[in-house]
């Protein structure tokens, strides 16, 4: 085969291999809350950053859980700028093995000053079922400027 018509042959090959894995393995792919994609950092399998203009206020889910087994769960909400008396609580939803929804709710970061008490931060390990939603939403009070990220880590195959 001439070099070119070569190239073709094994692009047509690779876009079938990509084809018959996502058949058999759909994944979302990794967004940021206003819809554009996220690269996944290494043994990351799911990510939502947000700011005040684009987080969800009610369960919005931002991740499918390919398999039943552990997950890593790291989330945190910061203010980025003060308001008085204004609030964020960010809580993450998940379905365990046994079909009962938990909720993984942060401190509030507290919005008056920004230091220590305006961010809040969550490392968890949570058995999520298979094909369940891992979902998010940040409850506000007094309008604050925040900034949300969650990174979803596959612990393993079981």
């Amino acid at each position: 085969m001439k070099g070119t018509l070569r190239a073709f042959f094994w692009a047509a090959i690779a876009l079938q291999a990509v084809a018959f894995l996502w058949s058999i393995n759909p994944i979302i792919p990794p967004l940021h809350a206003d819809g554009t994609a996220y690269a996944l950092g290494s043994g990351q399998s799911g990510f939502l950053s947000c700011t005040q203009a684009n987080c969800a206020s009610s369960a919005t889910t931002f991740y499918v859980a390919p398999v039943t087994t552990l997950y890593r769960i790291n989330a945190a909400v910061a203010c980025t700028g003060t308001t008085a008396a204004a609030t964020a609580i960010l809580a993450i939803k998940y379905t365990d093995p046994s079909s009962t929804v938990q909720t993984l709710t942060l401190a509030t970061a507290t919005c008056t000053a920004l230091g220590s008490a305006s961010v809040a931060n969550l490392i968890q390990e949570a058995l999520i079922i298979t094909g369940t939603n891992v979902q998010y939403s940040v409850t506000v009070a007094n309008a604050p400027n925040y900034q949300a990220r969650i990174a979803v880590y596959q612990e393993g195959q079981n």
